[in-house]
């Protein structure tokens, strides 16, 4: 199961010479942690596409990249729908908070087949 996973990164830089070396100080974080493919999808938001058998698999592979991106996570929602944690101490130089949220594919694709009439 291939569960998209994203990665927000809220940049303390003030000169563009700074964010990028903050940006690529967070793209050789991000390739080191994780092993998928890291795609960017916007300036400081990154997609990575986790490959687990189960949810509690993928939650447990993103806590453990979380813990080289920070410290003292916040985890919010509901756990069985979604993943959402979020540190404003992160380990990254010039990153002042860092956000990391998942969608349960399981139960995405239980809906979306719950609203799509049969014919």
């Amino acid at each position: 199961m291939k569960t998209p996973v994203i990665l927000e990164f809220f940049l303390a830089a003030r000169s563009e010479k700074s964010r990028e070396k903050t940006v690529q100080r967070i793209k050789k974080t991000l390739d080191e942690e994780f092993q998928e493919i890291v795609l960017k999808t916007e300036e400081c938001q990154y997609q990575v596409n986790i490959d687990a058998e189960s949810w509690e698999l993928t939650i447990f592979r993103v806590l453990q990249a979380c813990q080289s991106l920070g410290r003292q996570w916040i985890l919010s929602g509901d756990i069985n729908l979604e993943f959402n944690a979020w540190s404003n101490h992160p380990i990254i130089i010039g990153v002042e908070s860092v956000d990391v949220s998942i969608d349960n594919p399981t139960v995405m694709a239980a809906e979306t087949a719950l609203c799509t009439p049969e014919i």
